[in-house]
Formats: C-alpha cells, structure tokens, sequence
C-alpha cells in the first residue's frame, strides 16, 4: 500500500514539474523540441504569438508558420514557409529546432518545409520569440545569436529592425497569399539615406535623390529614423514596438501604420507611391514629361514621339519618347527650360563653364548632350563646389513638371519648330509657343495674345471670354490646343455651336471651339472613360500677313516687303497662313483659311474672273440649247399641223370648222390689222354651193343689211341622191334633213350628247392656244432657272397640242363609227320617216329640244336609228 502512494506521489510530482516546465517556457523552444500545428509560442509580455495560420479565406487547409500581434491575429508580421505552404490537410505540422540545429517546419513524415540553412552544431541551440517580435536562435554555450527573423523579414519593418543593404521587404502575392510578391522595399544602392521599390527588375519609386546637382527625399522623417533604427537613440524615446510598423502591401505601395488606441486598429499616417502617377519612378519613359494636374498626366516633350505607339496607346507610358529627328549636325536646336523640375541625376559636370552661356554652348557642341543647367553659389554642392555647370548625355528620365519638393531649373534640348521665326515666343515649361501665338508683346501676333505665360511654373494659361484656362498641350501640326476647364460646363449638354456669350468657354475670330468633349486618342480605353468631361479643344485659324514697321521686319518672310504695316508677298506670290510663308499661287492649296491679306484680293480677283468667264460661256449655250430647243419644236407643230390638215381635208365640214377657227384665233390674238395684205386662208366656196346653201338668197335665209350688203344664212350640205343631208347648225351640233312627206315639212333634227359621241365626249371642238416666251438670261442662276421653265413650257405646250389633235380625230372618229361613214366615204347616211319617228318617239314633246334656226330640233336615240 505504501509502494502505490509513493508511485502516485512521484507521478503527480512529475507531472506539476512539467507543467511548470511549459508554464516558464512558452516563448522557447530547445534543441529536439516542436510545437504541432494546434500550439503556440507567445512572447513573454504577451505581444506577440507564433503558429500555424490558414489565410483568411482559403478552404483547402493550407498552413503557414507565422508570427502575429497578441492584439490582432488578423495582421501576420512575419511568415516561415511563405514559399512552401503544407497543403496536406490530414498531415500533422511541426515546427522547432532539428536535430542538425536548424529551424524547420516539418510534416510528420519528415518532409521539410522551411529550414534556416544553418551549418550543423555540436552544442544545443535555442529560439525565443521576443517580445518585439523578432524571433531569435541562438547558441547555448556562448549564447550568442546566430539567426534571427529581423535580419530576415518577409513585408513587414519593426522597431528594432535597421534596413542595411542587403535587407529588404517582399510583399505577398496577394492579400491572401503569403508568397513572395513582385514588389520589394529596400535601400538605394546609390544613396545610403534613400529608399526605393522595385517592380521585380524595375524601379518603381525612389524616395528622393541625393546629388550634388539636386537633394530632395519625399519621406518622412519618422519613418527615416525608423529605418535607421533610430540613430543609436535611447530606449526612452524609441516608439513601442507594439505602435507602429512599415508594411509593403501587395499592390505595390510601402505604408507608415501607428496603432489606434481608441479605435483598436492600425492607422494608415503616411503612404507611397500615392494616387498621383507622378510619384512614380521614370512614369512617362524617357524624355516624357509628367504633370500630375492635367488631365492626361503624360506627354513626350516636343519635338519627340512615343517609342512604342501601341504601347503609348494602351496606357503603358515606360516606353518613353524618342526624338523626331536627330540633334546632330546642322540641325538647328533650341531648349525647353521647365520650371520647377524634377529630373534624374546629371551625368557629368562641366568645370570650365563660368556662365549659363558657356554652358549652353558646351551641350550645342555635344551630339551626345540631351540637357544642361547652371546652378548659382547659393546651391550647396558636395563633392566639387566650385562646379556650376551639369551636364546630361543620358536619356532625360524621370521628369515630373511643378515639382512641389524643390525641383530645378534645367534646359533640355529639342529641335527647333519647323517654322521657327523671330516672332516666335520663347518657350514656356514644356510647351512650344508656335507662331502666330502670342504670350507677350514683344512676339507673336498681337490677333492670338489670349495666351500668357506663368514663368515660375512654366504653365501656360489661355483667356476666353470670362474666364482663365490652364493650357495642357498645344500642337503646332494641327494648328489646335487643349485647355482644363473642370466641371464648368457638362460638354455632354452642349456643343460648340450652341456657345453664347455668357458660355465660360465662348471665344471669338481667330480661336473656334471644335471639341467640347475632347478626348485624347492616344490613351487607354480605360482612360478614355474618365478624360472627355473637363477638356476642350480649340483651333486657331492661319493668321494674315505678320505686322511690320520697317522692311527689316519681314526678313523672315522672304518674297514679301513691308507695305501698309504688314509684310504684303511680292507679285506673283501670296500669302500661306498654314505655311506661314509667301508661296507661289501655283502651289497655294484650296484652303482659304491659307491666304492672306494681298492673297485674299489676288484670289478674289482670279476668282470673280473665272466666274464671269463660266458665266457667259453658260448662258450662250443656254441661249444655243433654247434655240434649238425652240426651232426643234416649230418644226415638229408644222408637222403636225400639216399632218391635220391631210386628215381634215377629207371631211369639209371639219375643213369649214378649222379655217373659221384659225381666223377667230388671228382675230383673238390682236394679230390681225385693218392694213395686213397678207392672205388669210378663209373657206372658198362657188356661186352654185352659196346659191344651193342660201336657198337661191331667199328671203326666209337673209339675216340683215351688213356693210357690203344683205348678209344671209348658209347652211353646208353634202347632198345626196335622197332628199336628205346632213349639216352643221350654229352650235356646231350635227343636223339631219329630213322631209317629212306626210306634212311636206322639211325637218331637221340635232344629233348630239352621249347618244352620239362615244366615251362622254362632246361634239365641239376645243381650242388651241399659243404662247411664245422671251427669255433672257443674265446669270448662270437665272440660266438653269430658264432651262428648267422653259423645258416644262415645251412639255405643256406639247401636251396642249397632242390634246387637240386627239380631240378632234376622236370626235371624227366617234362620228364614223356611230353613222357608219368610213373614212372614205363623203356622203352621210339617209334615215326613213319611219325610222326617224321610232328614234325620236314620233316626235314627243319628252324629246323635243328647242326651236332651230329651221324649225323644231329633236333629240333620238342612234342606237334605233341602226336598229
């Protein structure tokens, strides 16, 4: 019985000694010893902790060894196996300290999945996880360090950590993903005191520049100090390690955290890069300049284009700029001096130099020289203080304009305009200021003085109606510029023409507003989303002949004098806006926005001349075609009018109706004077027909004492071996004699209405009139106007004609087919009592038309006369 108790007392002994054990040694780990995958280590105060970890997110039970704040789990300051994750979910993880020394993280069947990659020990080793963070092993006989996980962070810097320069920051490859991402944190190799961020081999962002030409730093002092481990200054004035860290983060940007107290979260006090693209190392590519307050934040400076269009043009600007053509020989250069510029370091200095002047000159004699700048006594200079004058032979990169951090003065060195005159106005910043454009008085056309320079930030300004407008980019090619005009007016409402007076962006003659929603077409899609709603684009129209007070003034333009205050081009030549230059007229476009002054009247003059002569060649072959067009259609109606007379020669009646018309329309138409001795073609009949018509003169025919004699009553008759005819009565209504041989009367009865002329037409004869028309044409307008009435009097006058010629063939035509009579056949057909009595229904009173010049007129029905 005594033996149990002393066994369960020696057991129970042991096991509250190992209990103490784990107590007092949580944060360390011997030689041989591992912590599994559900254990930790935490720092002796309790700030830190270490284990295994699953990124937030992931459901496929991958496993990390890492360190985290005791505060907040969710942020892992430093991971182990970062490369090589256990992804084995039914495998049980270890990590401690291996039997050859070493830090490892093990699966259960020994894989390894991180190592420290130390030489193997003979002595023991121990790790302990501090309690700032850092995770250190060390040597138990001489107990020093030989590993620890600040010299060998993964993204994030603590106090306590100094970044020399073989340390760095690697960020995960993604927000869940603790793997080595494609951006490093790490100290400038050129410049102990500068940072930088590498997009894997790229530059990225630099922290500043440290030079004897130029010194800036875009970090904070704090965060300076923090890399720098604080200068070797107390502990008491060291932040906690527990307040503030330095984190690179996935998308590329190294940012400053304090922790918030109050809120129980981390902080965001400093960041970079920040939103501005400028920030950026070498943004816009070599010798493409970058200002982050226009809308399109890069552009090639001038006379230079983008070394890779497609990729310009989808957005990727680290190509750069490459220069329209070469600077060497015998090309005439000039400089750009942008204000306030940030540029990468120079690449040589020039001692000899001893004014801007002898500077200058030393970079024109340089092929290689893409830039200089003379700096004054008051710029501190390191290495060589008695240097003034820096030189670049180098691709200008990293140029970024306005640099609020203290950018200097530079020239660089482009090629001329094409049309470079001493009228141009000096540069300002990176804009080329082409002719007629003016920033001053002194240059330019005083018509395009809207402009104006701002030389402290090399910032061109342009002035509507109301309002100043910063100017971001002018284009001598297309003869336009582009200014800045945020949220004014929304260009999706409105377009030029629709500007008034009141409009912010109204301007008058030479400048046109001809985009309101410009968008630059050498931007990514993306881009183009976000540009368009607060830029406009305005053209400039070519300028008249340039102003002048002495023939020295027109040097410059060659083929011109000085006449009248302007350089007006000598004979034979005119002025070209858009060449901005005399020309021949031979070579001058069409474009009259080209010409000039002297030009305008030279081409008004060409111009009215060649009108006048198209205009008379126009209207005499109008004169020819309406002649011919009038001698054609003359010839045509006597053709058709002696084509009637052959068909009405047949039919005397209607010979009798046609000369008794012709002579009434001599009579209407005022042609026919008391003193004309020309013949009339009047009917002509024999004394046997007037004796046969007139009833021998009888009494009951005469009418009345006209002024040559009694005039009588004829009737026309074509008689027959019956003692009947037919004639026509004075409404030209067809009439039949008829001898009644019961009453010994003779009777006359009408034929006329739809029972005698088919298709409801009647029995008269319509009228032709004519119509002549003068026309004078004066004008090439009036010409084609006369063309146009004349052509549509010849097709009215034809169809007039045509209707006539119809109607009259179809009333002779009606009248064969109804009496019978062909068409050679003279005489008219005789009808018996009888059968005139059934057509007219024994002369009923119902059929009874009126009283005749001979007697009663009835009306029959032809079909009962056939019948």
């Amino acid at each position: 019985m005594r033996s149990i108790i002393y066994f369960f007392s020696c057991t129970f002994l042991l096991f509250c000694s190992s209990l103490l054990y784990f107590s007092a040694a949580k944060d360390v780990i011997t030689a041989g010893s591992f912590i599994r995958q559900s254990e930790n280590l935490t720092s002796a105060g309790k700030r830190f902790q270490l284990g295994f970890f699953i990124p937030d997110g992931e459901y496929n039970y991958i496993r990390y060894v890492g360190i985290w704040y005791m505060k907040d789990p969710a942020t892992i300051m430093w991971v182990a196996n970062r490369e090589t994750p256990l992804a084995d979910f039914t495998a049980t993880g270890y990590f401690g300290i291996a039997e050859d020394g070493n830090l490892k993280v093990l699966s259960e069947n020994g894989t390894s999945f991180f190592s420290t990659n130390l030489p193997r020990s003979t002595s023991g080793r121990t790790v302990k996880l501090m309690d700032s963070g850092n995770l250190v092993l060390s040597d138990d006989l001489s107990g020093n360090v030989i590993w620890q996980s600040f010299e060998n962070p993964t993204d994030t810097f603590l106090p306590g950590m100094k970044m020399v320069e073989n340390l760095k920051l690697t960020s995960w490859t993604s927000w869940k993903d603790p793997r080595s991402g494609n951006f490093i944190f790490l100290q400038d190799p050129e410049a102990e005191n500068d940072y930088l961020i590498r997009n894997r081999s790229k530059t990225y962002w630099k922290s500043g520049e440290s030079s004897d030409f130029i010194s800036y730093t875009e970090i904070l002092i704090s965060i300076s100090s923090l890399l720098s481990n604080f200068n070797g200054r107390s502990s008491s004035s060291v932040p906690s390690y527990e307040t503030i860290m330095l984190w690179m983060n996935p998308s590329g940007q190294i940012q400053y955290f304090g922790w918030d107290n109050k809120n129980g979260n981390w902080s965001s006090i400093w960041s970079a890069p920040g939103d501005d693209k400028c920030s950026l190392y070498n943004f816009c590519g070599n010798f493409g300049s970058c200002n982050s307050k226009n809308r399109l934040v890069c552009k090639c400076l001038p006379g230079f284009k983008p070394n890779s269009p497609d990729n310009w043009n989808s957005g990727d600007f680290s190509g750069g700029c490459t220069r329209k053509s070469t600077i060497c020989p015998d090309i005439e250069t000039t400089f750009l001096n942008p204000r306030m510029m940030k540029v990468g370091k120079p690449d040589l200095p020039f001692e000899d130099a001893v004014s801007e002047e002898d500077c200058k000159k030393e970079c024109l004699n340089n092929c290689q020289c893409e830039g200089y700048a003379f700096v004054g006594a008051n710029i501190t200079r390191r290495r060589s203080p008695d240097t003034s004058c820096w030189l670049w032979t180098e691709p200008l990169s990293n140029l970024q304009e306005e640099f609020s951090a203290g950018g200097q003065d530079f020239y660089a060195r482009t090629v001329s305009l094409e049309r470079s005159t001493t009228r141009n106005c000096e540069p300002c910043g990176t804009n080329m200021i082409p002719y007629p454009l003016s920033t001053g008085s002194n240059c330019g056309d005083p018509a395009y003085s809207n402009f104006s320079c701002n030389s402290l930030t090399g910032q061109v300004s342009f002035q509507t109606a109301t309002k100043s407008y910063r100017v971001t980019s002018i284009n001598p090619d297309t003869q336009n510029f582009v200014i800045q005009a945020k949220g004014d007016e929304n260009c999706g409402k409105i377009n030029s023409r629709q500007l008034k007076p009141s409009s912010s962006f109204y301007v008058t003659l030479p400048f046109d507003v001809t985009d309101l929603c410009y968008v630059e077409m050498n931007i990514s899609s993306v881009d183009k989303l976000l540009q368009g709603r607060d830029e406009v684009e305005i053209r400039w129209y070519p300028p008249l002949e340039p102003l002048c007070n002495s023939p020295t003034d027109c040097k410059d333009w060659p083929n011109s004098n000085c006449r009248a205050g302007r350089c007006h081009c000598n004979p034979n030549y005119v002025w070209n806006g858009s060449l901005l230059n005399c020309t021949q007229e031979s070579v001058l476009g069409n474009n009259p926005n080209q010409i000039g002054e002297s030009g305008l009247k030279a081409k008004e003059k060409s111009i009215s001349l060649k009108a006048a002569v198209i205009s008379v060649i126009v209207v005499v072959a109008i004169l020819l075609l309406c002649g011919t067009s009038y001698i054609t259609y003359k010839r045509k109606m006597g053709a058709r009018r002696q084509e009637s007379r052959e068909s009405l020669q047949g039919n005397p009646v209607l010979q009798l109706y046609d000369s008794e018309r012709r002579v009434k329309d001599l009579i209407d138409s005022h042609q026919l004077e008391e003193d004309d001795k020309a013949g009339i073609d009047v009917p002509y009949f024999d004394l046997e027909s007037i004796l046969v018509a007139t009833n021998n003169f009888s009494d009951a025919n005469k009418l009345g004492q006209g002024g040559f004699g009694p005039v009588y009553k004829l009737m026309l008759m074509l008689m027959s071996e019956e003692t009947s005819a037919n004639c026509l009565n004075g409404f030209g209504d067809w009439m039949v004699l008829v001898h009644n041989d019961t009453t010994g009367q003779d009777l006359y009865v009408s034929l006329h209405g739809s029972e005698f002329v088919g298709n409801g037409q009647t029995g008269k004869l319509m009228d032709r009139k004519r119509s002549l028309i003068a026309i004078a044409a004066a004008s090439l307008f009036i010409g084609l106007l006369l063309i146009c009435g004349f052509g549509q009097l010849l097709r009215g006058k034809s169809l007039r004609w045509h209707e006539r010629i119809n109607g009259s063939l179809h009333v002779v035509n009606s009248m064969s087919s109804t009496s019978g009579v062909g068409q050679n056949d003279r005489e008219l057909l005789s009808f018996s009592l009888q059968t005139i009595l059934s057509a007219t229904d024994n002369f009923s009173e119902e059929n009874k038309l009126g009283e005749g010049g001979f007697g009663p007129v009835y009306k029959l029905t032809v079909s009962k006369l056939h019948s």
